[in-house]
């Protein structure tokens, strides 16, 4: 057999959460206080590791941790990008713009981060209740390795049919992995204050036929995988938000953004998107209402729902 992917498991860490990590064997540190604890990272392959313990190893100890008597809801976000250090003080990492939005529509969450792009991921689809997807400056169809292992690990999830939010890259990755198409839009960027219309019979936890959120994308899902419903489009991108199941909902609009947030990317990225294209996305600031907290409310019920 051969093998294409290398997962490594770690001990238990701060906070009772485990991980798997993508890569090459390395030394994994964890902090308790202010004692270090550093332990050596035990590699498995795909084929023996289908996000459970790899066979033959004792199961006792990490998988305990989950078995807690809580109230809360675990909230996994799978973190693919990192902010321009310059931007960060004002408006934090993406996980951070997460918590904010989600912390302010509910008080018994509980956040896990897993950083995707440096090859962190949950050790199995029950580390949190629910999973999210962060937007990321890449593309789903680059050739990285930790592109592919989160589509693994998307796929385990929708076989566990474990609850999955996915946001712009997060969308179009949770696309291609379960048998969607992405590719490069001929329409250009989508940036500012976009208005989707809604189908509320997609989406019955919709409280209204039109939702307006930021934008920031140039890549879209242009076909949907089998068995996804449409929930969002508008003439910019026909598939902006799909539903599958009970168990995944993924938008291609960033409800976690800030107008102030939106506008330092456009600035930054002036050129490549286009002067008109900034121009207008800029007046949409000014002329549009951002929904994010209205689509976060939605998140948290699909969520919740049983």
């Amino acid at each position: 057999m051969q093998v294409s992917h290398v997962l490594a498991v770690s001990g238990v860490e701060a906070g009772g959460v485990s991980r798997l990590y993508f890569g090459r064997p390395r030394f994994v540190e964890h902090h308790h206080g202010a004692t270090l604890q550093r332990n050596v990272v035990h590699y498995v392959t795909i084929p023996e590791f289908i996000f459970g313990w790899p066979r033959g190893t004792a199961k006792a100890g990490v998988m305990a941790t989950f078995h807690r008597e809580r109230s809360d809801m675990h909230v996994g976000i799978l973190r693919t990008d990192t902010v321009r250090p310059e931007w960060v003080s004002t408006h934090g990492e993406y996980p951070d713009m997460f918590e904010r939005l989600l912390s302010e529509e509910a008080t018994d969450l509980r956040f896990t981060t897993w950083n995707v792009e440096i090859g962190e991921l949950p050790l199995t689809v029950e580390a949190a209740d629910a999973y999210l997807i962060t937007g990321s400056k890449s593309s789903v169809y680059d050739d990285k390795a930790w592109i592919g292992a989160l589509e693994e690990f998307v796929r385990a999830l929708h076989a566990n049919r474990h609850k999955l939010i996915g946001i712009c890259f997060g969308h179009q990755l949770v696309a291609q992995a379960l048998g969607g198409t992405v590719a490069k839009s001929p329409k250009g960027w989508g940036v500012g204050i976009n208005c989707y219309e809604i189908d509320r019979s997609a989406l019955d936890l919709a409280d209204g036929g039109e939702v307006c959120l930021i934008a920031s994308h140039q890549d879209q899902v242009v076909a949907l995988p089998p068995g996804a419903r449409q929930i969002a489009r508008n003439d910019h991108c026909e598939f902006a938000g799909m539903a599958i199941g009970d168990h995944i909902l993924t938008f291609q609009g960033h409800p976690e953004f800030t107008p102030a947030y939106s506008r330092e990317i456009m600035h930054f990225r002036r050129e490549m998107i286009g002067e008109s294209r900034v121009v207008d996305g800029l007046q949409s600031l000014e002329d549009r209402q951002h929904e994010g907290a209205r689509v976060a409310r939605w998140m948290l019920q699909f969520m919740r729902r049983q």
